[in-house]
């Protein structure tokens, strides 16, 4: 709240400096004729063309050569330097350079919409064009200050809401999944797990196993676009259980041959995050930390996730608070028991009989296992829940998008006041010579017309 106060009001004295500087230069001549002196028309393209570049830094850092030039001026371990050197520099420089940049560039934007929509919006609203011909290049600065207030909070909602809806519009439960899911913090030792299989209801279970092992350093660095977590989260299954109880969508490899090499050990399924991020296809190799040190493991297929890793996340592992992971791969429980020492499973997938109550099912297993503390969740309702939490967090966080709009909308209020109030004897003559108050205040709404066009076209 202090970083956010504090930065607003150092903001507020920042935008001041500039019409302070201006107000203190003006002469008493220039002041009794606004007119004496026409704005030149140099300074929006300087000043575009320093926009530009400004907008350029970011993505030339983040996406250009920089691991080469920063190798070729002799810095060791180049890849994790750069995975810093590009963090810091998108948060310290890169977005504020693309803000001013945007800044910069607006002048020119508000010039190009007022001559090549102007007299579009004065036939939408039956004015002359001649009218509209300098309603924003007659206080240019203001004008582009104003939409660029607007465009941050417009792109800030734009951002949010494409990122945040696509996330949840690209999960989506195959059609064959488990029933219900069951977990317990205190953990099921391995010997116990067939007794599950006995209890009246359950068709099949899937004991399912988690682990958080190390990646090598940098592994999942990508274009320094964020700081990626140095873990994945290694899911133990049973590959004959899994492949009958789940669906899973094979984008390389097939159900045969995975079922067949996850047997053999030491293979595993990766989903398409992995591919995504490190180009890694089936017959590559991904090293993870066991207890053994760093161990290769061979890709037997690439999956588009189905579900299971949001699934385990939602029961709130302890581990993947401490440890964030990234993505997720798919193995053995063998594997899981063998190279990563797991003796007790914490979670469970099942199928159920035909017409079996999961409460009454629920409440045998915890009898039979004395496993008190464990609970269950049918797979739908846990993906309902997710969705409906994050929508409401989604909302949440873009009411700081609505609210800087709001503010900025403010700020078109003031523009246009400041416009009316340095062009009231104009609007004397007009009024004067025939110009009735509907066309007036159809030339001020024209005027907000255009402020939002430009900026809509910088959020965008």
């Amino acid at each position: 709240v202090i970083f956010g106060a504090g930065g607003t009001v150092l903001a507020a004295l920042l935008a001041s400096i500039l019409p302070a500087w201006s107000a203190a230069r003006v002469s008493p001549l220039e002041a009794m004729n606004p007119l004496a002196r026409p704005p030149s028309s140099r300074a929006p393209v300087v000043c575009a063309l320093v926009g530009l570049i400004l907008v350029g830094l970011d993505p030339l850092v983040l996406f250009g050569p920089t691991e080469k030039a920063l190798a070729r001026l002799g810095f060791s371990a180049p890849h994790d330097l750069v995975r810093m050197v590009k963090f810091w520099f998108h948060f310290g420089v890169g977005l504020p350079a693309l803000m001013l940049g945007f800044f910069l560039l607006s002048p020119s934007l508000v010039w190009v919409v007022e001559t090549a929509l102007a007299p579009v919006v004065a036939k939408l609203l039956g004015l002359g064009q001649a009218l509209l011909r300098q309603q924003l290049s007659s206080g240019l600065w203001r004008a582009a200050g104003t939409c660029t207030a607007l465009m941050v909070g417009l792109a800030v909602l734009i951002v949010l809401q494409t990122e945040g809806r696509t996330a949840l519009k690209g999960w989506r439960l195959p059609d064959k999944f488990p029933d219900m899911f069951m977990v317990d913090f205190t953990g099921i030792d391995l010997w116990d797990v067939p007794k599950l299989q006995e209890i009246p209801g359950i068709s099949r279970v899937m004991p399912i196993a988690i682990v958080a092992p190390d990646l090598p350093r940098g592994f999942l660095g990508m274009a320094g676009l964020m700081f990626m977590p140095d873990r994945t989260m290694f899911i133990g299954i049973d590959p004959d259980k899994a492949f009958k109880m789940m669906e899973l969508d094979f984008r390389e490899g097939n159900v045969t041959d995975a079922q067949r090499l996850l047997k053999q050990g030491r293979h595993i399924l990766v989903t398409t995050e992995f591919k995504q991020l490190k180009g890694l296809g089936v017959g590559d190799t991904m090293p993870l930390k066991t207890d053994h040190g760093f161990v290769p493991y061979t890709i037997a297929g690439v999956v588009w996730s189905p579900g299971i890793e949001v699934i385990v996340s939602a029961f709130d592992m302890g581990r993947q608070m401490d440890q964030r992971t990234s993505a997720s791969v798919f193995g053995t429980i063998e594997d899981a028991e063998r190279d990563f020492g797991v003796k007790k499973l914490l979670l469970f997938a099942a199928d159920l009989d035909a017409g079996a109550e999961k409460d009454k099912v629920l409440k045998d297993v915890q009898l039979r296992l004395r496993a008190y503390g464990m609970r269950g969740g049918d797979v739908r309702r846990i993906k309902q829940n997710i969705e409906n939490a994050f929508y409401n967090l989604l909302l949440l966080v873009s009411t700081v998008a609505f609210a800087a709009m709001a503010v900025a909308s403010l700020g078109v209020t003031n523009t246009i006041m400041a416009s009316i109030r340095t062009r009231r004897w104009q609007f004397g003559i007009l009024r004067s010579i025939g110009v009735t108050r509907s066309q007036l205040l159809r030339v001020v709404l024209a005027e907000a017309l255009l402020l939002g066009i430009v900026g809509c076209a910088l959020g965008v």
